[in-house]
């Protein structure tokens, strides 16, 4: 078995060796020229990022004004807590948990 997996790892070692021999034949001589260096930032990207920003910037105003909903929310909210807050003060007036105790004559 160790005899099986050491022929076996000596072929592909050998077949790789003559694979970059073969590659190596065929690359030319001389070598060709680097290209050129880019420019760091091009002038169409800040206007991409420009673009992206403005946009950002449009969906935080959209998300951050009121709508109606929110309105109507806020005003039945306001109404709810007026009206606990009535429901309160007659519970704290005296005698009138008694008055609720009491059922109504009926007749």
């Amino acid at each position: 078995m160790l005899k099986l997996v050491r022929l076996a790892l000596t072929a592909a070692i050998l077949t790789a060796i003559a694979i970059r021999l073969r590659r190596r034949a065929h690359v030319p001589d001389q070598r060709p020229e680097p290209p050129a260096a880019r420019p760091g930032r091009s002038p169409r990207m800040g206007l991409v990022w420009a673009a992206i920003a403005a946009i950002v910037a449009v969906t935080l105003a959209a998300a951050l004004i009121p709508t109606e909903a929110e309105h109507a929310s806020a005003a039945a909210w306001q109404a709810y807590q007026a009206e606990q807050a009535a429901l309160t003060a007659r519970l704290a007036l005296p005698g009138e948990l008694e008055r609720m105790a009491t059922p109504a004559p009926t007749g």
